[in-house]
């Protein structure tokens, strides 16, 4: 009887201990084929709303990112999966999304929040995780909020100053109109504060909410301090042309300037826009064959292409967490790491760094005129 048991107990060491020994190899095997755990990707953008002309780029530059990688193998062997979410440009809506990605679907990474007020709604989440955040909202509020994000839209606090550097030497009296979301108040408080350090003079300065559709008291205000320019400053560029429609209706004939609406919603929206000067990120350098091929894949996939800077950013933090992840390894710290230490990388947009904060580092601006409706480039 003790030898049938004796037997039995070692019969069941050798079969489990079979088990236990081929078990490791064959999901590690698993593993490096990329069949028991993808990289899993959340991106917030606001796909409706006032703002989608603009996020809908960066959703369709992040797919063509994901289709390259992963038809040449995924990120050190595992494929990338992707769920989006409707941000909205709300910060309530960003957070909601941030939640349901990062506690439903489990993602690894966040990526988007175009609005500014997306990322600070966001931003706690992944920073008690941790969980690297690669975003787009650039107010000067943002920098040194997060050890985990990286933006590689140059803080307002640069294009404010950029916008008064440009400005103030030819326009003495300057209006100014904002509306009170995150980004557009940031954008509105650096810009005054380097105007009138540069010795412009701010002759009015109208702030209205965003759900605001008649414009004409603020701008009946700004007729009559008789300005030379007007900043228009909302959150879309929806908002900004019926802003210029409406002050040409009132008679206002000072020249206008916006901040990146070079959508074909502002451009192409009626002969009010004509004359405008709006600053913007740098134009994608068609010269480089890896923005070339770029922009045809991405034209032969979506047809038209609106907002191209935003479309390469997205498609950019992609290639670039590839990168990051190939060589320093999937952890939130030895990326952050990697990233900040990082001298330099070739993207669509630019040659490229962060700061210890996570802004950018390489990339600036352009200014552009509207003309028939149509971009052309200031010198």
């Amino acid at each position: 009887m003790k030898k049938s048991i004796a037997w039995i107990v070692l019969l069941a060491i050798i079969v489990f201990g079979g088990l236990f020994l081929t078990r490791g190899p064959v999901d590690q095997a698993a593993k490096d084929s990329g069949s028991v755990k993808p990289i899993r990707i959340g991106v917030i953008e606001p796909l409706s709303g006032g703002a989608a002309s603009i996020g809908e780029p960066g959703k369709n530059g992040f797919s063509l990112a994901i289709e390259e990688i992963n038809a040449a193998g995924g990120i050190a062997g595992r494929k990338v999966e992707v769920v989006y979410e409707d941000s909205k440009c709300s910060g309530k809506d960003a957070l909601t999304a941030a939640q349901k990605l990062i506690s439903a679907d489990g993602v690894q990474y966040l990526v988007g929040a175009l609005c500014s007020s997306e990322v600070l709604a966001a931003l706690p989440l992944t920073e008690g995780k941790p969980m690297v955040f690669f975003g787009q909202g650039s107010s000067p509020e943002i920098t040194g909020k997060g050890k985990y994000f990286f933006r590689t839209w140059p803080s307002d606090a640069l294009v404010g100053k950029s916008l008064a550097d440009f400005i103030v030497p030819k326009y003495k009296r300057i209006a100014v109109i904002t509306e009170k979301t995150d980004y557009s108040l940031a954008l509105e408080k650096t810009f005054i504060a380097d105007a009138k350090a540069l010795g412009g003079n701010i002759v009015a300065d109208e702030t209205f909410a965003g759900d605001t559709k008649d414009f004409r008291s603020y701008l009946s205000k700004i007729r009559l301090a008789n300005p030379d320019v007007v900043f228009i400053n909302p959150q879309t560029g929806q908002n900004a042309s019926a802003i210029a429609k409406q002050a040409r209706d009132l008679g206002i004939d000072a020249q206008f300037v916006v901040s990146y609406f070079t959508g074909d919603e502002f451009v192409k929206s009626g002969s009010f826009v004509n004359g405008t000067i709006i600053v913007d990120n740098p134009a994608l350098d068609m010269a480089r064959p890896i923005v070339a091929q770029y922009v045809e894949k991405y034209k032969a996939k979506f047809g038209s292409m609106n907002y191209p800077f935003v479309g390469a950013q997205m498609y950019d933090y992609l290639h670039l967490l590839k990168t990051a992840i190939e060589k320093a390894g999937d952890d939130p710290e030895k990326v952050r790491t990697y990233l900040k230490s990082m001298k330099g990388y070739e993207g669509l947009i630019g040659n490229f760094s962060f700061d210890q904060n996570g802004d950018v580092k390489g990339i600036g601006f352009s200014f552009k005129k509207i003309e028939g409706n149509a971009l052309v480039d200031l010198k």
